[in-house]
């Protein structure tokens, strides 16, 4: 009788343990897709911005080089809040083309209500990925950790 009662709580253990492990794997599944998705935006509209803007301070404090694979954010006055924080590193794909840039957020501006745009490009980043001419362009946008 002692015996029986020992294997019962044996069987009763494993199972919990196998029951406990699914849930956790489970939960960890769901969390990691869930911040991989939260890191993609696709179908986001970009544009870039040059020359009346080289070398002025950006909201980060850093001279604009037009030159350098760095991007705008925009900014929600109604919320004020930021797209994605300053020294953000995005890596921005062309729809059309399926060419890529990496850059780094390190400035913002309101063209995103204005013109329902999610990046502004400096002119470098922008002519890694389209021609200039095309002034603006579909991309997915993923958050690098």
């Amino acid at each position: 009788m002692k015996e029986e009662y020992i294997k019962k709580i044996n069987k009763f253990n494993i199972f919990n343990i196998i029951y406990s492990t699914i849930i956790i794997i489970t939960l960890i599944l769901i969390t990691s897709f869930n911040n991989k998705k939260e890191n993609i935006k696709n179908n986001k509209i970009a544009s870039w911005y040059g020359k009346p803007f080289h070398g002025r301070v950006t909201a980060t404090g850093d001279i604009y080089d037009m030159n350098l694979l760095t991007c705008a954010t925009t900014w929600n006055a109604e919320t004020r809040r930021l797209g994605y924080p300053f020294g953000t590193k995005l890596l921005v794909t062309n729809i059309k083309n399926n060419k890529s840039v990496i850059v780094i957020v390190n400035d913002t501006g309101s063209f995103g209500e204005k013109y329902n745009r999610e990046l502004d490009l400096s002119k470098a980043a922008f002519a890694k990925i389209a021609d200039l001419d095309t002034g603006i362009i579909k991309v997915n946008i993923k958050k690098l950790d």
